[in-house]
């Protein structure tokens, strides 16, 4: 949200130089180059860092820790669960909007087990 700076009252400069930054989800830009300051990680949504992990066994009790860790620090995470959507939808909520992506797994799918990434991003 931008507000009028009390400035413009007083100096009579242009109101477009006199719009100041009033929240910190605002873009920061380095006054030397110019060059936008971008975060990356764990701040913002969909704050991927280029890195996508499956995760076997995420329903578990230690896997679903492991989950947890790899989404906030902007891992996009692959689950593949066995059974019922119902087994893997409590860790939906543990990353951000699209970081957790629930696959179904079977045994008699053998080429998801050989290649998860393939199948589901290609």
């Amino acid at each position: 949200m931008y507000g009028i700076s009390p400035k413009v009252f007083s100096r009579g400069s242009k109101i477009s130089a006199a719009l100041i930054k009033r929240t910190k989800s605002d873009l920061i830009v380095r006054r030397a180059t110019r060059e936008p300051l971008i975060s990356q990680g764990p701040v913002g949504r969909q704050a991927w860092n280029g890195q996508t992990a499956t995760v076997f066994g995420c329903t578990g009790f230690l896997g679903r820790y492991v989950v947890s860790y790899l989404a906030t620090h902007g891992t996009r995470v692959v689950v593949p669960y066995r059974g019922i959507y119902e087994n893997a939808r409590h860790l939906r909520p543990t990353g951000d909007l699209g970081m957790i992506v629930p696959m179904v797994l079977h045994p008699s799918y053998s080429y998801i087990i050989i290649h998860p990434l393939l199948t589901f991003f290609a």
